[in-house]
């Protein structure tokens, strides 16, 4: 994520609304190939461009057109080449092959102390040890976490800790499961999912413009992240209103939908047989710090029934005679 920071322009920054509606005040051009659906591009007299979000009435300054092209055109480039390479998979690019994770879990989770480390005292492999894991990997770097020397064991060492919470046990995703799909009015459907996949693409060139103006400043992960989701957010508020109520189902139906993208994930199989996948927790927790908490909170909460039943089955010592 340093891509916010490596392509910093100079003279570039957020402005707040008073100074937005101010510099709109001036006899502005607007520059129809740098706009889009949500965001203006307005040349200014001196050859500056506020770049103005017209949901918010929000807005950036830009020192010329070429620095605003710029930063478009990063983002265009960027975009394209995350499409052409597909989606990142933890799984594949930093675990071992799924058969020979399977087979040697317990040896990669027991090297995690020496990665971070901690004493065997302290991972003990309960839930209250995530504490002290949570401590230890917050403190390495960010593109160090995401290396297979010490995803691989934080991985298998958090998967045995999710294991033991749900009585489960390590595996794979089947090839296809069974799921049920409502069926609506052909028409009806048609009309709502045109309006709700304009939104979508309204908030999709919300947040690339966003990025591209969190890029020009020089923004930190946390407040670029922060920009690209209010902007989409701005978007979808204003707009849910166009969007026609959902019909209503007219009826169920089953089929089997392959399961694809998870070839190489590892995942632990609940005494219930729900399948718990220790890889999107340990990404989530690592990426999105702020919102889904530390190792442990995601685990009270994602395996909460679990520990739920666990607690109730022991004894209240106080009343055992």
């Amino acid at each position: 994520m340093k891509m916010f920071e490596s392509h910093k322009i100079r003279g570039v920054r957020r402005l707040r609304k008073k100074e937005v509606q101010e510099l709109s005040k001036l006899p502005w051009v607007v520059d129809n190939a740098l706009s889009t659906d949500s965001f203006e591009a307005r040349v200014l007299p001196d050859g500056r461009v506020l770049h103005f979000f017209r949901f918010d009435r929000a807005g950036n300054l830009y020192p010329s057109r070429e620095a605003l092209a710029q930063a478009l055109q990063w983002v265009k480039e960027t975009s394209e080449e995350a499409a052409a390479k597909g989606p990142f998979d933890p799984a594949k690019e930093l675990l071992p092959p799924l058969d020979d994770f399977l087979r040697d879990v317990d040896e990669h989770a027991k090297s995690l102390g020496k990665v971070l480390r901690l004493s065997n005292d302290v991972l003990d492999r309960s839930i209250e040890s995530l504490d002290a894991v949570h401590k230890a990997v917050v403190r390495i770097k960010r593109d160090k976490r995401f290396t297979p020397e010490v995803f691989t064991p934080l991985t298998a060492y958090l998967g045995e800790v999710m294991r033991l919470v749900c009585d489960g046990r390590w595996g794979r995703l089947p090839a296809a499961i069974k799921k049920r799909r409502p069926v609506y009015d052909p028409a009806e459907y048609a009309a709502w999912a045109a309006a709700e996949n304009a939104v979508i693409r309204a908030e999709g060139a919300a947040r690339d413009n966003a990025a591209a103006d969190a890029i020009a400043r020089g923004a930190g992960d946390p407040a670029a992240s922060r920009a690209m989701e209010e902007a989409g957010q701005a978007v979808r508020a204003a707009l849910t209103s166009s969007i026609p109520p959902m019909p209503a189902v007219l009826r169920w139906e089953e089929y089997e939908e392959p399961i694809r993208g998870h070839e190489h994930e590892p995942v632990i199989w609940a005494h219930d047989r729900v399948p718990v996948h220790p890889v999107a927790f340990l990404v989530r927790t690592l990426i999105e710090r702020s919102t889904y908490g530390s190792l442990r909170t995601a685990v009270d909460g994602g395996l909460a029934r679990y520990l739920i039943r666990k607690r109730e089955a022991v004894p209240d010592p106080s009343k055992v005679k």
